[in-house]
């Protein structure tokens, strides 16, 4: 049949991408359809007057992802940049290279919290340490066969620990309470914000040495995260297999409990019908759901638990295009390519009307161009603001009401951008005046649906967990429907912890699955 194939992928991001090279390259006749006129999903970027700019992660460790990258084929294309990064707050760089000096740090940054900090540190997180930095395993790449069986049996003897730590009975701020209180400037930038990402409701102290660790191991491709998915693109086609943008997936068909195919519009043509064997979803699990599938095709029991489940945390992002150059931008950043930026020590807030709602949340800043100045003109910097605060603040009152913007979601806009660029005088001089800003906007949940076509916008972790369907699983992936046997699900949302590990990986097991 012309338009059967072995296996039919809906969605052109990372994960999908990496399925399809996968697969096409075990000799499977492939089609991928995506709705957007790009590639990239949640790895999308865009350009403004010669600024580009990653719309989604800046960076991971690299130890996970390079075996997927090689098993593809374009390791070698790839040239990562390991990007250092400090912690600036109240005018004073805390730079690491290590936890231990970390924690000394922050401790002369807060001499009047520094016995507890140091106890906390030396109680609390060094024990932990040792066993964090096993399990990330930074140098896994460079070890021998011997040294990797060790380090896998290492990683499983700790899991029972592991797991009696992740009880959530007591999470990473009641421990930290305990040493320097809650009230404290030191509790403000050490703690996390219970609204922020938690996983399984909570955050332990191995995801909080975790967090921290992560600093270390930061690794950006030079030439932009897209561009993984431009050289999984061309394994795809150069083996034969087919992409088909601007064509929207409507629904997966499925009878008798077997995914026959996928229903979908190239536009404003009319609906066609495609055939296969299997397919696979790499899309938001919600939109996959609720869309694609439907409620009457799920279990109710697994419906309602799908319902319970928060599968995105919109992270607001301020993309700004400067006529600063390279050299004064790494002068302002202590020599680093990325800052962890705290203006003032301050509790978080739930209330959006507050002033210092925005200006007080802990920001990412993220600089490119410092690491390939193609990403900007010559002579100019391209900054990429990461404002983790908490979801009250960005999603429920927003001014969004079903999805849908009101009067006060532009208000809202203007002013999260005014207090952002107010508080970053303070670490950039040179923004008192704002005629060097050349390229200024406000990422949100509408303006990154634009870019990559995801209904959350870019997402910062989930607090979706497979487990809570109790759905068959391929590894550790949430990874099938219950009742059809044919239909997959990979993406960064399949796995405890979500990132590029989870997207990866799930598209792994489902492509050597489909392929044996």
């Amino acid at each position: 049949m012309k338009n059967h194939y072995d296996v039919i992928i809906i969605g052109a991001g990372i994960s999908g991408l990496m399925a399809g090279a996968l697969l096409v390259k075990n000799g499977k006749k492939v089609l991928i359809l995506e709705s957007q006129p790009k590639i990239g999903g949640y790895l999308s970027g865009f350009t403004r007057k010669g600024y580009y700019f990653d719309v989604g992660i800046t960076r991971s460790n690299i130890s996970y992802v390079e075996p997927y990258l090689r098993e593809a084929g374009i390791l070698d294309d790839i040239h990562f940049v390991k990007i250092n990064g400090d912690y600036y707050i109240n005018g004073k760089y805390i730079p690491y290279n290590n936890l231990n000096e970390y924690f000394s740090a922050v401790a002369d940054t807060f001499p009047d919290q520094k016995e507890g900090i140091l106890s906390f540190y030396s109680q609390e997180v060094a024990p932990r340490e040792k066993k964090m930095k096993t399990l990330m395993y930074s140098d896994f790449k460079s070890m021998g066969k011997i040294q990797k069986y060790f380090t896998i049996l290492k990683i499983f003897m700790m899991m029972p620990g592991m797991m009696r730590d992740n009880s959530g009975k007591e999470n990473e701020n009641n421990k930290l309470k305990k040493y320097i209180g809650e009230n404290s400037d030191a509790f403000a930038f050490l703690g996390t914000c219970p609204e922020q990402v938690n996983y399984r409701g909570h955050m332990t102290m191995f995801s909080f040495v975790g967090r921290i660790l992560s600093q270390l191991y930061n690794y950006y491709p030079r030439e932009g995260y897209l561009y993984l998915c431009d050289l999984l693109r061309k394994v795809i086609t150069e083996h034969g297999g087919e992409l088909m943008m601007n064509s929207r997936a409507l629904k997966i068909r499925i009878e008798n409990n077997i995914a026959l195919g996928v229903e979908y519009q190239v536009k404003n043509k009319q609906v066609e019908m495609v055939t296969g064997d299997s397919v696979i979803s790499s899309v938001d699990l919600n939109k996959t759901f609720h869309e694609l599938i439907g409620a009457d095709t799920i279990p109710k029991e697994e419906m309602r638990k799908l319902e319970d489940s928060v599968l995105g945390l919109s992270v607001p992002i301020l993309f700004l295009g400067l006529s600063i150059s390279p050299k004064r931008l790494r002068q302002l950043f202590n020599g680093k390519e990325e800052l962890n930026y705290r203006p003032v020590v301050k509790k978080f807030k739930s209330d959006p009307n507050d002033i210092n709602f925005f200006v007080n949340c802990h920001m990412v800043i993220h600089a490119s161009s410092l690491v390939n100045p193609a990403h900007a003109p010559q002579g100019c910097s391209n900054i990429q603001i990461y404002l983790s605060c908490p979801p009250v603040g960005w999603q429920q009152d927003w001014g969004l009401v079903n999805g849908q913007k009101t009067e006060r979601y532009e208000e809202l806009k203007t002013k999260v951008i005014g207090d952002v660029l107010s508080s970053l005088e303070g670490l950039i001089p040179e923004l008192k005046d704002r005629s060097i800003i050349e390229v200024c906007e406000l990422g949100t949940p509408h303006t990154h649906e634009r870019y990559t076509g995801n209904t959350n916008g870019v997402a910062l972790g989930f607090n979706f967990d497979g487990y809570l369907l109790g759905a068959p699983r391929m590894g550790s992936y949430y990874s099938q429907l219950s009742n059809v046997n044919n239909l997959f699900f990979i993406g960064h949302q399949t796995g405890y912890g979500g990132g590029l590990n989870v997207a990866l990986g799930s598209a792994k097991k489902i492509a050597k699955h489909l392929s044996q």
